[in-house]
């Protein structure tokens, strides 16, 4: 995680990274819905990116996910 602080703006952003394989495009908008897992049957129950979604969004923020490299995973 990282956080930059920028003078004279209103925002702070954070950034947090992984060395996981990454997300494929088709499904990235779709991270951030409430039941959302890639692993039927793994752990979890889907609320984890929609929560922090919810969260951010109460204030005026905005989350997405970005490629460390172009294309597809």
């Amino acid at each position: 995680m990282s956080k930059t602080e920028l003078k004279d703006v209103n925002y702070v952003k954070l950034e947090f990274m992984d060395n996981g394989i990454g997300v494929q495009d088709s499904k990235k908008e779709g991270i951030f819905l409430e039941g959302y897992k890639e692993l039927k049957g793994g752990k979890g129950m889907g609320i984890g990116l929609s929560l922090i979604t919810k969260i951010i969004k109460l204030y005026n923020g905005k989350i997405w996910v970005e490629d460390r490299t172009k294309g597809d995973y």
